[in-house]
């Protein structure tokens, strides 16, 4: 009896989240579409220019010995001070 209630219970707040969130979204997709269809933009530019903000936001961060290569040569004069058979960190 009592797992029954609660099982119901649950469901009944489910329920109530998703319908709070379906017309929530439902809201936010009629702005936008009221937004785009003011825009003086055609639909077709936005989305090339979506493709290369992804496209620009998702490329491959460069490899550190890149990054760090022209400061390598300034490193060397340190290098030298090393103890032979230290451990280095």
């Amino acid at each position: 009896m009592q797992v029954d209630f609660d099982q119901k219970r649950g469901l009944l707040r489910f329920g109530s989240w998703l319908l709070r969130r379906t017309l929530n979204c439902e809201e936010k997709l009629r702005e936008a579409k009221e937004l785009l269809a003011r825009c003086e933009i055609s639909e077709d530019r936005l989305r090339v220019l979506w493709k290369e903000q992804v496209e620009f936001q998702t490329r491959p961060l460069p490899r550190m010995s890149i990054v760090f290569e022209p400061y390598d040569s300034m490193l060397t004069p340190f290098r030298a001070l090393e103890e032979p058979g230290r451990d280095s960190h």
